[in-house]
């Protein structure tokens, strides 16, 4: 997961929800089953007015890369994590 890599390699720092800032990653846990990595872009209301989150990522729904709100009560777990240190990947 993004949040391994960057933990493990000391190249970020995990962040609270309400800390999240555009350019974060994020690893969704659905609801649903499954999960999700993509890059936080802001807290959102959804289409129906619920509060979500917006992202960019691949996923079908975008037949590739682009950006997406979905509800906050459609995920199940949230990770945030903020790259701080990008030279630790050469610790691997």
């Amino acid at each position: 997961s993004l949040y391994a890599l960057t933990v493990v390699t000391s190249m970020g720092v995990r962040v609270a929800p309400k800390d999240a800032q555009p350019g974060d990653f994020l690893n969704i846990n659905w609801a649903k089953g499954g999960g999700h990595s993509a890059v936080f872009l802001g807290w959102v209301p959804t289409a129906d007015g619920k509060p979500g989150v917006k992202f960019w990522g691949s996923q079908s729904s975008t037949n590739g890369v682009g950006e997406v709100v979905v509800s906050q009560e459609s995920m199940s777990g949230l990770v945030i994590t903020r790259l701080t240190n990008p030279a630790g990947i050469l610790s691997l």
